[in-house]
This record gives structure tokens, C-alpha cells and sequence, in this order.
């Protein structure tokens, strides 16, 4: 499923990413967000300089 990342303050679209129900239940899990990328069909995990997610902002929309 396509994901939206955005700044938790201004609501800036950051990035545009693709999860897997594998990688949402990790990023759940971990705090951290994680991807499943398309091309290498591997999950993947964005950056260290990346602030871990805020408690409560998974959004899933039509879920």
C-alpha cells in the first residue's frame, strides 16, 4: 500500500513510500518507520537521522 510520510508539525509531504502489512506491523512495533521496497522486494528502513514515529500517528485511512 502506498504511504504518505509527513512532518508531524506543518503536515509537509516528506516522502511517498509503499508498506507491506509486514512493514506496518514493524514500524508499529519498532517505532521506526519501515518501508517494503518495490524494486530490491525487501523491507527497508528509513534513515538513522529520522525521528521514530509519534506515539498514536498511524493513520490508515480506508483501512
Amino acid at each position: 500500500m502506498p504511504v504518505v510520510v509527513q512532518h508531524a508539525v506543518s503536515g509537509e509531504v516528506l516522502m511517498l513510500g509503499y508498506m507491506t502489512p509486514e512493514a506496518l506491523d514493524k514500524t508499529i512495533e519498532s517505532g521506526n518507520v519501515t518501508f517494503f521496497s518495490r524494486t530490491k522486494q525487501r523491507l527497508w528502513t528509513k534513515g538513522r537521522n529520522i525521528r521514530p514515529l509519534p506515539e498514536g500517528s498511524p493513520h490508515c485511512a480506508g483501512l
